[in-house]
């Protein structure tokens, strides 16, 4: 008998091509390692970053930073859009709530848990953008004065954004370097 003349052959584990063979363990290894790398020069640029613009608390930056990376750079530019995009709407959210409540003397435990509800609420059907709600808190709930609300807010929205767009752009690089020689550019 005659064999098929087009079979499928399975990588197995002592093949040097395919996912469960050498060549494929020696790439997932690599990979990781780029990640580690990538996500260790973030966080570190990014709250060097921000102490150099001398910004308040410059954790928020480097956090940001890696709460942005991702295995793949779309994954990366979604979370870095609606990491922006929440903070700024808890921050408008947080700041608006605060003037208000100035008026009536509303305590800040309140005015959180409103301006908390508002986001919760204003997000619910916007996963990508729920940040907001993680934002409120950290935006009213770091001041000791009223008249420190407006530049915590503006501290926190910069260290964020900041370290927002070190992670995006860490990632956009090393995309761009080979691995290793010969290699093409990987696409994500």
């Amino acid at each position: 008998m005659k064999p098929a003349a087009h079979s499928t052959v399975m990588p197995t584990a002592t093949s040097r091509e395919g996912p469960y063979g050498v060549a494929g363990r020696e790439s997932e290894r690599l990979t990781a390692v780029v990640f580690a790398i990538r996500c260790a020069a973030a966080a570190a640029l990014s709250y060097q970053l921000s102490r150099f613009f001398q910004l308040d608390e410059p954790v928020w930056a480097a956090m940001s930073a890696l709460i942005v990376s991702q295995a793949r750079f779309g994954e990366t530019q979604l979370l870095s859009k609606g990491r922006i995009l929440g903070s700024l709407f808890g921050i408008a959210v947080s700041v608006a709530v605060h003037a208000s409540a100035l008026v009536v003397h509303v305590p800040v435990v309140i005015q959180m848990a409103i301006a908390v509800g508002i986001c919760a609420v204003l997000t619910q059907k916007l996963a990508t953008l729920r940040v907001a709600v993680w934002t409120c808190p950290v935006v009213l709930l770091a001041s000791t004065s009223s008249s420190a609300v407006m530049a915590i807010a503006l501290n926190r929205g910069a260290e964020i954004i900041s370290g927002v767009l070190v992670g995006l752009a860490m990632h956009w690089l090393s995309d761009r370097i080979p691995y290793r020689r010969g290699s093409q550019v990987p696409r994500r």
